[in-house]
């Protein structure tokens, strides 16, 4: 059994890694850190989950000898930083993306997790969604012809929310790309 903890309980994890999680038995989301701002007005959701212990303490999940492997789904900018500190407590590290601003902080991570015998990677969960396989499944089969350019849209993505560092590349556009 593979016992996680995410970092963050926001879009990401309530929508894109719970759903395909909750049908592993293999899995075992054991915890959920969150800041405890990040709580106020925002603590019903998790009644939703009574198997999972929600903390408010990062050093609670990182010194949980069960943990293994650290998913860290919060603000971009803080995503090294917490990389970082749960490859330092020898814990496996998935990244949501942006992975890093920097390739030279992507670098470090890799190097720090190489240095442990650590496992450290950025999580790219949409290849495998429904709608991305549909479409590379239409594609391939040709019925389209030669395609000269695809419309992509994020409606509820705002730009002025883009913080410094990051831009729209590090952010949905590897969707896309990918």
């Amino acid at each position: 059994m593979l016992n996680i903890a995410f970092v963050g309980f926001g879009n990401a994890v309530v929508n894109y890694h719970l759903p395909y999680l909750e049908r592993k038995d293999q899995i075992n989301v054991k915890s959920i850190f969150r800041r405890e701002e990040d709580r106020i007005g925002d603590t019903e959701r998790e009644a939703w989950y009574p198997d999972i212990r929600f903390t408010t303490s990062f050093e609670e999940v990182l010194n949980d000898d069960e943990i293994e492997l650290i998913v860290i789904c919060t603000h971009v900018d803080s995503h090294v930083a917490y990389a970082k500190q749960a490859l330092e407590h020898n814990k496996h590290v998935l990244v949501e993306k942006p992975f890093a601003p920097t390739v030279e902080e992507a670098e470090e991570i890799f190097d720090l997790a190489k240095s442990k015998g650590l496992i450290a990677m950025a999580n790219q969960n949409r290849r495998f969604d429904g709608d991305f396989l549909t479409l590379k499944k239409v594609i391939d089969s040709g019925v389209l012809g030669r395609l000269i350019e695809i419309q992509s849209h994020y409606d509820y993505f705002n730009p002025q929310h883009i913080q410094k560092g990051f831009g729209l590349l590090h952010g949905l556009a590897v969707h896309t790309i990918d």
